[in-house]
């Protein structure tokens, strides 16, 4: 019975006391008008992704100092297989096949201190380390070629021209090398 008194007294203390129906009314309405009110703008942004292509900078700077070395490198290694064309064909007498050789081996060494001096990305190595090789047969061809055209040897003759051949063979084993078959596919891949 003590329970029931306490319970019913709560009761009208809450009903009594608690609010009027007029507080609760417009306790309502001021939360529909929160609610709805149109002057309350929800904002989004949007979001962006931004696509950002790294290139290996050591890649293009290779590529690039190779494609302005290319030009004069190729056309040394069409003069040094013209010089060795014309002494075949008996074009050129050996005395000025040496001389030729000689001047061809001097911007041929320039060119080949350029190429060594290049720095390639370790996705290039393969191609540069083939074309050192394809400079130092070249080279030595031309070494030995000068002096077996000057002292009329045919065995150091032999030797600088089988040592072009290997070096024109190695040369197209390096340019099989470059993606898509070009110089330039060298800076596409980058």
């Amino acid at each position: 019975m003590k329970y029931k008194f306490s319970l019913v007294t709560i009761l009208l203390l809450l009903v009594y006391c608690g609010p009027n129906n007029e507080e609760i009314q417009s306790q309502v309405n001021q939360a529909v008008e929160e609610a709805t009110d149109t002057s309350t703008t929800t904002t989004t942004q949007p979001t962006t992704t931004t696509t950002t292509t790294v290139y290996d900078s050591t890649c293009i700077d290779y590529a690039d100092a190779l494609i302005d070395l290319w030009p004069s490198l190729t056309d040394s290694i069409y003069d040094i297989s013209d010089v060795w064309s014309n002494l075949a064909n008996g074009t050129v007498s050996f005395s000025d096949g040496a001389n030729e050789l000689f001047e061809n081996n001097l911007k041929w060494n320039k060119e080949t201190r350029e190429f060594k001096s290049l720095n390639p990305n370790k996705e290039n190595n393969k191609f540069h380390n083939k074309m050192l090789d394809v400079l130092e047969y070249i080279s030595e061809s031309n070494e030995l070629g000068i002096k077996a055209l000057d002292e009329i040897d045919n065995d150091l003759l032999e030797r600088a021209v089988s040592l072009v051949s290997i070096g024109f063979d190695t040369l197209g084993e390096a340019i099989d090398l470059i993606p898509n078959g070009t110089i330039y596919g060298l800076r596409d891949a980058c």
